[in-house]
């Protein structure tokens, strides 16, 4: 079953550690691929006039291109623009951080605005709940917070 966008309807720093361990879905022409979530940022006060649409309306893919990558975020509710930022996924093959997570799903700049709940992407529930414990490193001044899932 799908989150839909009234899941992002909330805090960046309230959705981000509740999509650890949830499944991460893209579908490429004919076959589905993915991973379960296992680390996530929550930022707020993006300053980003390009993306403001986006950003204004929770639920919503948003591709922020860094240093040659491309990074998936989703767009959440606050008083100030806010995103969760999807870091890390864990797969049957490994673990894949953000650059090659976003190369392996194929994120590029045509799925900015889409929704998180679309036939391009999509987040469901796995069913379990796991300890959640935010890291202690030093973060970017938007951000409020990094979730890193600790076990399976």
């Amino acid at each position: 079953m799908k989150l839909w966008e009234n899941f992002f309807n909330r805090k960046a720093q309230e959705v981000a550690p509740e999509l650890l361990g949830m499944r991460l879905y893209r579908k490429l022409d004919d076959r589905i691929i993915g991973g379960i979530i296992s680390e996530t940022e929550a930022y707020l006060g993006i300053d980003r006039k390009d993306q403001k649409d986006i950003l204004a309306s929770p639920g919503k893919i948003y591709v922020m291109p860094f240093m040659g990558h491309m990074l998936l975020n989703v767009s959440t509710k606050d008083d100030v623009p806010s995103c969760v930022y999807i870091r890390e996924m864990l797969t049957r093959n490994g673990i894949y951080g953000p650059g090659k997570m976003t190369k392996k799903l194929k994120i590029d700049k045509s799925l900015d605005g889409k929704s998180i709940s679309g036939q391009d992407m999509w987040i469901e529930p796995i069913g379990d709940y796991y300890q959640l414990q935010p890291s202690e490193i030093t973060l970017p001044s938007a951000c409020t917070g990094r979730y890193i899932l600790k076990s399976i």
